[in-house]
């Protein structure tokens, strides 16, 4: 429909890791230009890692937790280990280069999403926090997104990659115009 309008159309999946981003976080994008062909930004090789957003282990936002302390967790990881399905949780160091997505629900405490290891103590985790999660999307940590955490939580699980279509929106609109 938009063609027939005289747009130019193109789409891609775009995955936020091939555009700088630490999340791997897949949006379909759809662009339509009136003039011109449409331009995407060019990938760039991922040289980050998750020590650029994470907390120090001593901070006291860092809620750790001992594996046994949830053993439903720890029932969960093995059972999904066992069955080869790929639904067990990241465990993420300053040195893991991308994050998996993260859901919605991932302040639910759900047993398939990413957790922090502590960098000294074997089994024991943590989940991300609200400021990193937010440093992940491409949001300042100071952006207000209300006071209850699980309302935030579903805000970053459900958004886009702040940085990645800030590239697509300015590539965009660059007019590259057919010979």
């Amino acid at each position: 429909v938009l063609e027939l309008m005289g747009y130019t159309v193109d789409h891609q999946v775009i995955d936020g890791t091939k555009y700088g981003a630490l999340a791997i976080r897949k949006r379909a994008v759809l662009i339509a230009v009136s003039e011109g062909t449409v331009n995407w930004p060019e990938e760039t090789e991922n040289t980050r890692t998750m020590g650029e957003v994470l907390i120090y282990a001593d901070d006291a936002e860092a809620d750790w937790f001992h594996i046994d302390e949830k053993t439903w967790l720890r029932d969960h990881w093995a059972k999904q280990a066992a069955s080869g399905n790929g639904f067990v949780s990241q465990k993420l160091t300053p040195d893991s280069p991308y994050v998996q997505t993260i859901t919605k629900r991932y302040f639910n405490g759900q047993g398939d999403n990413p957790v922090v290891c502590h960098p000294a103590k074997p089994d024991v985790y943590r989940w991300l926090t609200i400021g990193e999660m937010k440093a992940i999307m491409g949001l300042d940590r100071n952006y207000n997104l209300g006071s209850a955490k699980t309302i935030a939580g579903e805000m970053l699980g459900q958004g886009v990659l702040v940085d990645v279509f800030r590239q697509i929106i300015e590539s965009a609109s660059k007019k590259s115009y057919r010979a």
